[in-house]
């Protein structure tokens, strides 16, 4: 397994609909942990390499209801 931290850039503000549907993100295979901060308008998602990518990751929040921008960090864990 390669872990990979990724951070995303999110418009507008999180909605009670759009935050129960990150809270069952986990759920899905491969995503291992997940970080909202809402001051910078960031999520940051922990996931598998070896199952999924940052387009996949990205759309899998956009799922959620998150207007999704740019990418701001990637990190490979250890």
């Amino acid at each position: 397994m390669t872990a990979i931290n990724v951070t995303f850039r999110y418009g507008g503000e999180l909605a009670a609909a759009s935050m129960r549907r990150l809270a069952d993100v986990l759920a899905i295979y491969g995503l291992r942990k997940l970080r909202v901060d809402e001051a910078a308008t960031a999520i940051t998602i922990e996931y598998d390499a070896t199952r999924m990518d940052n387009d996949m990751v990205a759309a899998i929040l956009r799922n959620c209801g998150l207007q999704i921008g740019e990418q701001v960090e990637i990190s490979i864990l250890a």
